[in-house]
């Protein structure tokens, strides 16, 4: 009988450390997206839309497929609601839509790092919605990660400086509206993924995102200046970054549970900031990097 517990307790550690593992894998995959993306604007001077209708449409339909292997039937059922399917195309166009062409109009404003610690205070924003709506007064925990992560952006946009801001009036008005976007994204589905899954619900939004891009997109994609090096970028940005990325995800949260997930995803904003030095070359201060590690401190303290 000890010897069966035993076995049990490591059998669950075990799947704690895959788990946690997952996590950090994906938030780390998560976090160099944004530097992926970054580089594909600035080398194939394709817009914001462009980007994110290949990113949307392709990561989309790998979800989908991936979803039809598993479980076929699972993947349409969303359809047999017509009240579902309208709150799905909301989800799309204000969630999932919103979210990653905001994003990336903040990174071609500004640069990767610093639109991933200004979409990353929407959890504050998460907070304070809900102490809103069910009327109740918030915890000393929740008004710190505010004030953190109003203090830490305000660092991150100002370097400290009370007269002037170090990124664009359009980056920081993108970044803000990426913040609200991803606070919605977060919220919205909540209810459609208990129902259906959250891989159907997802795969959907990102394939009916990227078709929608498609046909409201002007811009044709400028395939002469996509070299092998920009082509492998997007592989990376669509394959690896959204698709891959979100299966671990999901796969590890099953695992430790979504609060500890979420904790866990913390690390994004900072492995972005890592990338966008090493790899791009952007300037960072002792006031972005304190900025940055207060909103860190204030998602670590809303998941806990």
């Amino acid at each position: 009988m000890a010897e069966s517990q035993e076995t049990l307790f490591m059998s669950e550690a075990r799947l704690q450390r895959v788990g946690t593992l997952s996590v950090v894998i994906a938030a780390t995959l998560w976090g160099s997206t944004g530097v992926s993306a970054q580089y594909l604007l600035e080398t194939t001077h394709s817009s914001p839309a462009t980007v994110t209708m290949l990113r949307m449409g392709l990561a989309g339909s790998l979800l989908l497929i991936f979803g039809g292997l598993r479980e076929r039937r699972k993947l349409l059922r969303i359809f047999t609601s017509l009240r579902d399917v309208l709150s799905l195309l909301f989800f799309t166009l204000a969630g999932a839509m919103a979210v990653q062409l905001t994003f990336l109009v903040t990174v071609a404003a500004s640069d990767a790092a610093t639109a991933t610690v200004l979409q990353f205070t929407s959890p504050a924003i998460v907070m304070v919605t809900s102490c809103l709506l069910t009327r109740q007064m918030p915890g000393w925990r929740t008004v710190l990660a505010v004030c953190l992560a109003i203090a830490g952006a305000f660092l991150l946009v100002t370097h400290g400086s009370l007269t002037s801001l170090r990124i664009s009036r359009t980056a920081l008005t993108w970044g803000l509206i990426s913040s609200l976007a991803a606070a919605f994204y977060v919220t919205w589905p909540v209810p459609l993924i208990r129902r259906y899954g959250a891989i159907p619900v997802v795969g959907w939004s990102l394939f009916i995102g990227g078709v929608l891009l498609f046909i409201l997109t002007p811009e044709p994609l400028v395939y002469h200046s996509w070299g092998l090096p920009a082509i492998l970028s997007a592989g990376y940005l669509i394959v690896v970054g959204t698709a891959v990325t979100f299966c671990l995800y999901l796969s590890g949260a099953r695992k430790i549970g979504s609060a500890r997930a979420s904790a866990i995803c913390c690390i994004e904003p900072l492995v972005s900031a890592v990338l966008s030095v090493l790899l791009l070359h952007i300037a960072f201060g002792p006031a972005d990097w304190t900025g940055t590690l207060m909103v860190l401190l204030a998602v670590a303290l809303m998941t806990r």
